[in-house]
């Protein structure tokens, strides 16, 4: 099959080949390496490469990965070439597949192999994700005896220098190069100025990124310094597709009027993974609590609504109008026991709640230790609210 070089950016055309064993592939959003990465699985499949796709969490490939291979194959004109069964693409030409495994539990990659030869590769989606022993666990697993040489192949936007992908791969080296090829491995950084595939209207979101911190990573897709940020744990991602258990939800208000406003975050606790899902936030100017209330009845999906015991006044309004609210009575350690419980846990935020990122990237301790946040924390107490069940620390109950 011929694929026109028309349909890839420039900058990928030279590493559609290359065979170095770690292939990272980094730097802002809307630089189209994921779009690379799955253009390119879908050639090598012709050629009998077997590819498993990953992320962290299992129900986030269908919504990403999946549907950037299909893409990819349609672009191409290929679909005759292939078949999608069971979760599995199949290349109908070479007999080579495209497997898929999220990473919640690694001992269930052991029994992933393809129905002929062997794996030759595997991309690791949002990398940052995924922890270092998920990472061994997948090296270990590109093994047995193929005329192509093994490859993994990691894709993500950097975080910040703490994270095992910089210490592990970029520690030592010289991170303004955007070019890296020595050993076994390919480092290559890209930003939306790489993707000739963009909107001006894409272009114009990315360049016009106030905040610093998401200027820096994903408009620049640079790795940030830690500078004291209070959660160095957070995701941003399309939480669009995200299948959520009623049981799971958790809704947290702020209270405010028109100096401060009225915050609200709907979120999905899963303490098995220790995850924390941010899927909806709520922030008002100068609603009253009637125009509080109607907005809640919807937003909050039925769930109890967490919201600060200081406003008792408030919270029997609401409740009158039909709100589930319950006051959290607060305690003098309720911060300090807040981020240590919140460090325990991954936060993945919706990539369009433009609010409560802000305020999470800005969190930070300042000189004397204590915490602040630039951008406000109406919507990080409406997220402490809501899980405060869930910290169970000692002094805190619910009052009502």
């Amino acid at each position: 099959m011929l694929v026109p070089s028309s349909t890839f950016n420039r900058l990928y055309i030279p590493h559609a080949t290359a065979e170095e064993r770690y292939q990272l592939f980094y730097g802002g959003a809307g630089s189209g390496k994921s779009a690379f990465v799955a253009s390119r699985i879908v050639v090598d499949c012709f050629i009998g490469r077997n590819t498993l796709v990953t992320r962290q969490v299992a129900s986030r490939i269908a919504n990403s990965c999946y549907n950037e291979i299909l893409k990819a194959i349609n672009r191409f004109g290929a679909g005759k070439f292939f078949s999608t069964k069971g979760g599995e693409i199949n290349c109908l030409y070479s007999g080579s597949q495209i497997l898929f495994s999220g990473l919640d539990d690694v001992e269930k990659l052991k029994s992933i192999t393809p129905k002929k030869g062997v794996l030759t590769d595997i991309w690791i989606e949002e990398a940052t994700e995924t922890t270092y022993l998920s990472f061994k666990q997948l090296d270990k697993r590109l093994r047995g005896i193929s005329p192509h040489k093994k490859r993994i192949t990691l894709s993500f936007n950097p975080t910040d220098k703490n994270h095992w992908l910089y210490t592990h791969f970029f520690k030592g080296r010289d991170i303004n190069i955007p070019l890296h090829r020595d050993r076994d491995i390919l480092m290559l950084h890209s930003t939306y100025k790489d993707n000739a595939f963009l909107s001006q209207d894409d272009n114009l979101s990315l360049e016009n990124e106030n905040d610093e911190y998401m200027y820096t990573v994903y408009t620049k897709g640079m790795w940030e310094e830690q500078r004291g940020r209070v959660l160095q744990n957070i995701i941003i991602e399309n939480l669009a597709g995200l299948e959520i258990n009623k049981s799971t939800l958790r809704c947290g208000l702020d209270f405010g009027f028109t100096r401060d406003p009225s915050f609200a975050i709907l979120l999905s606790y899963d303490e098995s993974t220790k995850r924390i899902y941010i899927i909806d936030e709520l922030k008002l100017y100068g609603h009253t609590n009637d125009m509080l209330a109607q907005k809640l009845s919807i937003f909050a999906r039925g769930c109890m609504v967490y919201c600060d015991s200081a406003e008792p006044k408030s919270i029997a309004e609401i409740r009158r109008m039909g709100i589930r609210a319950k006051g959290v009575k607060k305690h003098r350690d309720a911060i300090r026991h807040s981020i240590q419980w919140l460090m325990q846990h991954t936060i993945i935020v919706d990539e369009k709640l433009s609010e409560i990122q802000k305020e999470l990237s800005s969190w930070v301790y300042n000189a004397d230790g204590c915490t602040k946040a630039s951008a406000g924390d109406h919507g990080i107490d409406a997220m402490r609210y809501a899980l405060s069940n869930d910290m169970q620390y000692r002094h805190a109950f619910i009052s009502g």
